[in-house]
């Protein structure tokens, strides 16, 4: 059972979603669960997945539609977890295979071998100068699972390498944005499992109205505010709202996008929200937020339904996913010292996903054989007096069929 504590926001910073305008942060433990495991004595497996991907001959100018850059960030910001980030590749020279990575901001010089189908950074670039010094891009490597050795202890290169669709690096390899050094200033940028690969997303637009986390920034009032939003999808049923969280900072009065939010609705009738950060923390300590479907798949118990996040698709394949009242919770991370009531208000996300299979709602909806007849609208709610000329779902028993009230 989660404890639950009221949520102090004196020192409220804003750890920015966009790591070119990072300062330097520290590295967080490994994978987020680590400090929630140890207080419920539990074992956790890290999120890192081993790939072994085949090295595939192609040519250079293949790699320049590469533009996503996914990686497990390691640092105790809004750079932490499993990320979707930007990268741009261009050839400088095809017959040498000499070219230029873009990472978020930050240029490395690489080449590409066609033949093999590998790409080579080298290590050490020197990228920039900031107030502490000049910071370089290199590689380390885990001493153990949850460790690193200090400093520069790579290879010459980080080599990754193409399966055909992607470019894979070796996951336990960390690329660094510091000073080997004076690591004790901290990283731009750390991370793990890195792979470029493509968007193949399709883009919807969308509504939303936060209450997930906005009552717990703003004294606990409930927001109104519907904002337009940007969401993603590869297929499938799993969602990614970008800058879910503008209104609670347009009232913090920050100037920066917020955090993805990822949503899973392979199940429409238990739509799971994993952690995911707010990119607000207190100076040492990062904000995240979950569901509690998400909580129980983690961490065992039972899931109360009454906090199940639901979503429904109408036959013009609108699609409405309800988060509930208390369903989601706001964890401070990693120091782990406390959680917070994120939802005390509902809140929906609204989009068309032409895609999405229609459930009008009957899937939520259950009777029992010898229940009387009742109503319900296309959204699964329960009607008592249906208005005429109007489409119902009319249950009895185990059966439910669709209808015009009269």
């Amino acid at each position: 059972m989660k404890r639950f504590y009221t949520l102090a926001l004196a020192s409220l910073t804003m750890l920015s979603a966009s790591a070119t305008v990072f300062n330097r942060a520290h590295m967080a433990p490994r994978a987020n669960y680590t400090a929630l495991a140890a207080e419920k004595s539990m074992s956790v497996t890290g999120t890192r997945a081993l790939r072994a991907p085949a090295r595939i001959a192609t040519d250079a100018e293949t790699v320049e539609g590469l533009d996503i850059w996914n990686c497990y960030g390691m640092l105790n910001n809004a750079f932490n977890g499993q990320l979707s980030l930007e990268v741009s590749i261009k050839v400088d020279d095809a017959a040498t295979g000499a070219i230029t990575i873009d990472l978020e901001g930050y240029t490395l010089s690489a080449t590409f071998d066609a033949e093999t189908g590998t790409l080579s950074i080298p290590t050490m670039q020197k990228l920039g100068t900031d107030e502490d010094g000049d910071y370089y891009f290199y590689t380390k490597s885990f001493a153990n699972d949850d460790e690193m050795a200090d400093g520069f202890n790579g290879a010459a290169n980080a080599v990754g390498t193409w399966n055909g669709t992607s470019i894979s690096f070796d996951p336990d390899e960390v690329w660094a944005i510091g000073d080997p050094d004076q690591e004790s200033l901290g990283w731009y940028i750390l991370s793990c499992e890195n792979v470029f690969t493509t968007d193949n997303s399709v883009a919807f637009e969308g509504k939303f109205n936060d209450n997930l986390v906005y009552p717990a920034f703003n004294e606990g009032k409930e927001n109104t505010e519907i904002t337009d939003v940007t969401v993603t999808t590869n297929g499938g049923s799993i969602y990614t709202v970008k800058d879910p969280l503008q209104a609670i900072y347009k009232v913090l009065e920050i100037d920066g996008v917020s955090p993805d939010l990822e949503i899973d609705a392979s199940d429409p009738e238990n739509v799971v929200v994993p952690a995911a950060s707010t990119g607000l923390g207190n100076g040492s300590n990062l904000y995240l937020y979950f569901n509690e479907a998400w909580w129980c798949d983690n961490f065992g118990g039972e899931l109360d339904d009454a906090l199940r996040c639901t979503m429904t698709v109408d036959e013009d394949h609108n699609v409405t996913i309800t988060f509930p009242y208390h369903s989601t919770t706001l964890w401070l991370y990693p120091t782990n010292d406390g959680f917070y009531y994120g939802s005390t208000f509902e809140s929906k996300l609204t989009f068309r996903d032409p895609d999405a299979p229609i459930t009008n709602g009957v899937k939520a909806i259950s009777a029992d054989s010898n229940a009387p007849v009742r109503f319900y609208n296309l959204q699964g709610m329960e009607v008592s007096n249906p208005q005429a000329v109007s489409f119902v779902i009319r249950v009895q028993g185990s059966q439910a069929v669709k209808e015009i009230a009269k």
